[in-house]
């Protein structure tokens, strides 16, 4: 696989629209489901927000959702809004556990009042229904919590985001927010191309279940959105930076840098590298973060605009090419520590072969 700009990536991060999609390696742990009318309605999803988060603790997909909803009727309507189990069948899937597919810890409220589901099985999985009245013409919102366990196949991570019919709803969703929250760093992001992204970076948060660890960032906002019956995300993430081996091996360089003899190590470790070889690596694993480089050539060979995929098949389970693909970028709230300490050292090894050669 290749980037948009000038540096190969042999994992990305794609999100598209998609139907439920399975690969030979996949292990299969949930989908993720959002809640949407059993039957056509007159209410409308003013607003839904998303957050899907993954914590390195857990091991699961934290959910949370918010949505509006509006009533265009005069009458008082019985709403019945229903989320869709999707289950492991173990006949055809690599089941990652007994219980994969399950929501764990399903919490609901409307209007700030807790609400029990009723559970119905499909050919899939369970239902589960959330039934309530509506006034005419009012609005309530819901909040829902809960965790999935993580679905991985050859490539990395998958999930889907099963969104329901959207015919169902009173027109399009006014306004949708879907942001998504990982430690691991994406090398590139590929999305639907209706999506619009607003947001792409990583901090340190301070508070939270993403708490103490550098944690990558990706916002979309969309206005009068109609979603497809599924989201389909497809999480592909470097473990340390790709592609690591056209460059000196982070280890063993970030050992050497910190040794008692760390020049002399440096030296005999970089001795075969050019100086352009060892900025170049420094500027790789520096742009991982969204270092702010001040050289607008350096800047242009890392980052760039998003643009459409001339390679679907190689980003997508289901080969769509109605998406859009941009590789690293610039990160507005960059610091050296978003780095793990593992990278920290690594720089600070290149850096010093390369300014004692400077010093020549």
């Amino acid at each position: 696989m290749r980037t948009n700009l000038t540096l190969t990536g042999a994992l990305a991060l794609a999100m598209v629209v998609a139907g439920p999609s399975v690969s030979q390696a996949r292990t299969f742990g949930g989908n993720a489901a959002l809640l949407h009318p059993a039957a056509k309605s007159p209410v409308q999803l003013k607003e839904l927000g998303v957050k899907l988060l993954l914590p390195k603790e857990t091991g699961k997909w934290h959910v949370q959702a918010t949505y509006t909803l509006k009533s265009h009727s005069a009458r008082e309507q019985n709403v019945d809004l229903v989320m869709n189990e999707h289950h492991c069948d173990s006949d055809k899937q690599t089941c990652r556990s007994p219980t994969a597919g399950h929501f764990h810890e399903l919490h609901t409220t409307v209007d700030g009042k807790p609400i029990t589901p009723k559970m119905t099985k499909g050919p899939d999985g369970r239902n589960w229904h959330f039934t309530f009245k509506m006034k005419g013409k009012s609005q309530v919102k819901i909040e829902q919590k809960y965790r999935i366990e993580r679905t991985t196949d050859a490539a990395g991570e998958l999930m889907h985001l099963t969104m329901g019919p959207s015919k169902r709803w009173h027109g399009p969703v006014s306004k949708a927010h879907i942001d998504m929250a990982l430690h691991q760093r994406p090398w590139m992001v590929g999305y639907p191309a209706s999506f619009r992204v607003s947001h792409y970076g990583a901090d340190i948060p301070t508070d939270g279940v993403m708490k103490g660890t550098a944690t990558t960032h990706l916002r979309f906002r969309m206005r009068r959105w109609r979603p497809s019956q599924a989201l389909f995300v497809h999480l592909t993430t470097a473990r340390d930076v790709s592609p690591a081996h056209r460059c000196p091996s982070l280890r063993a360089v970030a050992t050497a840098s910190k040794g008692k003899q760390h020049e002399a190590e440096l030296k005999r470790i970089l001795v075969m590298r050019s100086l352009d070889d060892l900025k170049r690596c420094r500027s790789l694993y520096l742009a991982l973060y969204g270092f702010p480089f001040s050289k607008k050539l350096t800047q242009r060979q890392f980052y760039g605009k998003p643009v459409p995929s001339g390679s679907a098949l190689q980003t997508t389970s289901d080969g769509k090419k109605e998406f859009r693909r941009f590789g690293l970028r610039l990160n507005p709230t960059y610091t050296a520590d978003l780095h793990p300490k593992l990278h920290q050292r690594y720089l600070e090894g290149l850096a010093a072969e390369i300014a004692r050669r400077k010093s020549k």
